[in-house]
């Protein structure tokens, strides 16, 4: 809390979780970009909290995400799993239950006998026909759930290695991507380029403009980036 006021920081859920953590010691990497921040004289902004929050903490929300929709896909395979044990089970009665009844209708010494075999056999067949199809509705039911947890899934993954702001891969990406280029390049022996760029006096454009200027410049630069490279490229903001 001294710290928060000494640099005027906004006293909300996020920033107090920003320098909780830094006062801590818990985690270096946001510490020592506390420190230049400090160093440097920079303000801490409403965009530039924000920033720090997106770059150090996001992440976690997006992986809680990720098992939460890992855990409901995981409940609606149990179930489905339950569907079919109990199917089996409806099988091998109808499979005891259509021996029983082909004896009964060999061993049928009249008409009567025989009709009495039949039509148990005829109850038998409808009343598994009528398990066959309550199965197929709930596991049309279950895919359907299953297919929109793991899209679910699949948004949750994607928003963990996206930078809210500009819409382009984040750091993590960058550094998962960056190990597997260079795992395969040296497996194929063809060469790995890595361009880096900035966009020249920017932090002048900031104090110019001001940051909200400034995000939607870094908005369009991304734009732009997506739609000049190919799509075998990939690109990453640097902090």
């Amino acid at each position: 809390m001294q710290l928060m006021a000494e640099h005027r920081i906004a006293k909300t859920p996020e920033n107090f979780e920003i320098w909780y953590t830094h006062a801590s010691g818990r985690n270096e990497k946001l510490s020592k970009t506390l420190e230049i921040l400090v160093s440097n004289k920079q303000p801490f902004t409403l965009e530039q909290n924000r920033s720090l929050h997106d770059e150090y903490f996001a992440e976690n929300d997006a992986a809680t995400a990720v098992v939460t929709a890992g855990q409901a896909i995981e409940k609606s395979m149990g179930t489905v799993l339950g569907f079919l044990k109990e199917a089996s089970s409806g099988v091998d009665t109808y499979s005891e239950s259509l021996e029983s009844n082909l004896g009964n209708m060999a061993r049928a010494g009249d008409l009567d006998g025989l009709r009495r075999a039949v039509e148990s056999l005829v109850s038998d067949t409808r009343d598994m026909q009528a398990q066959n199809a309550l199965l197929k509705g709930r596991l049309e039911k279950s895919s359907g759930e299953i297919q929109t947890l793991r899209q679910n899934l699949e948004n949750s993954q994607k928003e963990a290695m996206t930078d809210a702001l500009t819409g382009i891969a984040n750091r993590k990406f960058f550094d998962v991507c960056l190990r597997q280029e260079a795992a395969e390049a040296m497996e194929s022996g063809d060469s790995l380029c890595l361009m880096l760029g900035d966009i020249d006096h920017f932090k002048k454009f900031n104090d110019n403009y001001g940051h909200q200027v400034g995000d939607q410049v870094l908005k369009l630069v991304g734009m732009i980036l997506r739609q000049e490279t190919e799509n075998t490229d990939n690109i990453t903001p640097a902090r």
